[in-house]
């Protein structure tokens, strides 16, 4: 650096900006309580250089979002890992701030002369839960719309303010271009520039007033332990930084990136929630009664956000010393409280409920569908297009608005009809057949008549494999014929070239002509007759239509719904 570095000290000073960074004076020296501050000033930069990289790729409209996501996801090279250090990077700001808080507050760093730095401290806290709320819709796959769905809907319970607040942050009535380019607005541009304001700010006041030490040391010993920052201290936020920095890449290469679930569907029912830093005020919901969620969410955290803005003022205690403070700590201990318990009671009632679990698992194998579809290539028209390309997911819609009304499907919907979830399957018609007056086949409907089978179980594996074979759909069982006749199931059923009976026509059973015939004029005598309650089809929905509903029903991928 010899001769170059004379040349660039000559015309920028560094050395002496260097020195005056270098030997900032540790007061009682260094302490990994002090680490904090850089590691948040760390991740902050990875933040940046990982969201300008994303950035490029970004697409912010509601068509064109996920897509640009996914591409980032899979054919970028290292898309994944970058998308990951940003996603868990957003996490580990929220909780280091929070630590550095905790640590400020419970070293009295916030009393006299230091007042504006605890101030912009707590305006940094509350920019970077903006930069997580706003940065979580971007991907507009489901967990990340419907999560900030619930927190423009705990916004809006807010009196007075909450209607024009939540008006601000959608652009409209509903989700839609306007919310997007908004969210990306602020978490690009606004919130950016006004973080780097306070930052400047916040690092300008901390050098000028130095660290905080323990309330518990005296000035000798502080004076004479008092060292610069360099080598020790800045030793210490390496290390810290690069331990965080550690789990940041090992967060990312195990979970492949970040999570990417299947793009935003208004219709679904997908398992709202927020993200874990605002779950509290999500459980807070669910614990005060109906009136008084907005005046009760505003109440607690006006109380939150004065009790931190009024500590400098309000704190008049001898010294610095907790015990002198117990007012304050107890105060700060029940928020901490309120906010931790039910952010955990939220968690444990997610984890402990089968329900969430289940539509978790749905939306799991959603998304490993949405991915399969897109690797085919995403339409022109975004997203949404990539199901009205499928059959399945066109028959899946179908079926949820034209059948689910009688019809269950996984216990979901449904009311008076069978369930068709697995219809068709071995398991289902063996079930049919062993007892069909279960409420998952026609317990709960007007079709009566056919019994519970008197059979042995050995017995019921031959009747089922029997009745699929009248479609062709299994070999026939030798003694099928033999044992369907003994058991009676001739007297109701009729089979290929044999006249209506009273039950349904088993000839061609299980087929898709068979099934199309059900779905197109289940009222004929060879389906339910005069017993029929089921819509007849035939005139209301297109041939491609009733296809696109079997192939939902019978030939279903890993990812039902």
């Amino acid at each position: 650096m010899g001769r170059f570095g004379d040349w660039l000290d000559q015309r920028s000073g560094y050395r002496a900006f260097a020195h005056h960074a270098l030997a900032e004076p540790v007061e009682g020296g260094a302490r990994w309580s002090y680490v904090f501050g850089s590691a948040l000033a760390a991740i902050f930069i990875i933040q940046i250089a990982t969201g300008l990289l994303l950035a490029l790729f970004y697409s912010a409209s509601a068509q064109e979002a996920w897509g640009s996501v996914y591409f980032v996801q899979t054919q970028v090279s290292l898309g994944w890992f970058v998308r990951g250090l940003h996603h868990w990077g957003s996490s580990a700001m929220v909780v280091l701030l929070i630590a550095h808080l905790l640590q400020v507050f419970t070293f009295g760093a916030y009393r006299a002369p230091r007042e504006l730095g605890w101030w912009t401290g707590i305006a940094l806290l509350f920019i970077t839960l903006g930069f997580s709320l706003t940065g979580y819709l971007l991907p507009w796959d489901q967990k990340g719309f419907w999560a900030t769905r619930v927190v423009t809907a705990i916004t809006g319970t807010l009196p007075l303010i909450g209607g024009w607040m939540k008006g601000l942050m959608l652009g409209g009535n509903d989700f839609g271009n306007l919310t997007i380019t908004r969210f990306f607005g602020f978490h690009v541009f606004i919130l950016p520039a006004m973080l780097m304001m306070f930052l400047v700010v916040h690092i300008v006041l901390f050098r000028r007033h130095g660290v905080t030490p323990r309330w518990n040391r005296k000035p000798a010993e502080l004076a004479a332990t008092t060292e610069p920052f360099w080598p020790r201290q800045l030793t210490l936020d390496v290390v810290f930084v690069s331990g965080i920095v550690a789990v940041l890449v090992w967060l990312s290469i195990r979970h492949h990136g970040a999570p990417l679930d299947a793009p935003a569907d208004p219709a679904s029912n997908y398992v709202a929630r927020p993200e874990w830093y605002f779950l509290w005020l999500f459980e807070m919901l669910k614990v005060l009664p109906g009136r008084f969620e907005g005046i009760g969410i505003m109440a607690f955290s006006l109380f939150g956000v004065v009790f931190l803005a009024a500590l400098p003022i309000a704190d008049r205690a001898r010294t610095r010393s907790p015990r002198d403070r117990w007012p304050h700590f107890l105060i700060a201990a029940m928020l901490l409280t309120v906010v931790v318990g039910l952010t955990g009671r939220s968690m444990i009632a997610d984890a402990s409920d089968p329900s969430v679990q289940k539509q978790r698992d749905q939306a799991d194998a959603a998304a490993q569908r949405a991915f399969a579809l897109a690797e085919q290539g995403i339409p022109p028209g975004g997203a949404d297009e990539l199901y009205l390309n499928d059959p399945h997911e066109r028959g899946k819609r179908l079926f949820m608005s034209k059948c689910q009304t009688c019809h269950s499907y996984g216990g979901n919907g449904g009311g008076n009809a069978p369930d068709m979830k697995g219809f068709m399957t071995r398991a289902w018609v063996r079930g049919a057949i062993e007892d069909p007056t279960r409420n998952e086949y026609f317990g709960r409907s007007k079709v009566e008549g056919m019994e519970k089978a008197d059979a042995t179980p050995a017995e019921l594996d031959v009747l089922t494999d029997y009745t699929l074979s009248l479609g062709g759909l299994v070999p026939e069982p030798k003694t099928g014929a033999d044992l369907y006749e003994d058991k009676g199931c001739q007297t109701c059923h009729a089979r290929a070239g044999e006249n209506p009976r009273t039950g349904l026509n088993l000839d061609g059973y299980g087929t898709r002509a068979w099934i199309a015939h059900m779905i197109r004029r289940p009222d004929t005598p060879e389906n339910y007759g005069a017993l029929n309650r089921m819509t007849v089809f035939e005139g209301k929905l297109t041939e491609a239509q009733i296809d696109d509903v079997i192939t939902f029903l019978v030939a279903p991928p890993s990812a039902d719904y």
